[in-house]
């Protein structure tokens, strides 16, 4: 028997380089570089669960404070889009939450690199996941996010200029001065003006 002959001279020394390494036939194969594809894909799984917490915790956190105080409790309760916009962020974070945690199957078992092209086309498609995530995150959930913070800011704001406004005082409120220097100043000053 004769002995292969091969059109392309290329092949041809990549499988006698093989062969000579002790390898298996790598023609047609393709060498994978060192990586952390796997492992930058736990790390961007871990940074949107986080932005998600981070966010649902700060607003509940500031929703809790603000329900301390009866006056901005009856004014959130009068608020029918207040309340709807907060349940329907409580909606879209459970949603977008269940979503991140599906992407992660894909890839929870893995760590590391990925080796081989098909293994690298995984890893391709789950970044591409995460960042449509991303943008849903980004267009959805923090607008809503923002809008409640604008709502609760003019009931903070509301409440704020109440507490700051003095109460318009009556003949039983008015404070008795008793500092005769305090009286003989106001008197002298008013004294001066009038003469002015």
């Amino acid at each position: 028997m004769g002995s292969k002959k091969y059109r392309n001279p290329e092949k041809r020394e990549a499988k006698a380089l093989a062969k000579a390494n002790g390898r298996s036939d790598t023609v047609g194969q393709v060498q994978m570089v060192a990586n952390t594809f796997w492992d930058d894909a736990r790390a961007l799984y871990e940074k949107s669960i986080w932005a998600v917490e981070y966010t649902h915790g700060h607003l509940s956190n500031y929703l809790k404070a603000m329900l301390t105080n009866p006056e901005a409790y009856a004014k959130m309760n009068s608020n029918p889009e207040l309340i709807s916009n907060i349940n329907l962020l409580t909606r879209d974070i459970g949603e977008h939450t269940e979503r991140l945690k599906g992407i992660y199957a894909h890839h929870s078992h893995k760590s590391g690199g990925s080796e081989t092209p098909d293994e690298h086309m995984a890893v391709i498609r789950i970044h591409g996941m995460y960042h449509d995530a991303v943008e849903i995150y980004e267009s959805t959930i923090m607008p809503t996010v923002t809008h409640i913070f604008e709502q609760i800011g003019l009931i903070d704001e509301f409440i704020q200029a109440q507490q700051a406004q003095p109460e318009t005082p009556t003949q039983d409120t008015q404070p008795e001065v008793t500092d005769v220097e305090v009286v003989e100043t106001i008197v002298a000053i008013e004294e001066s003006t009038a003469h002015a």
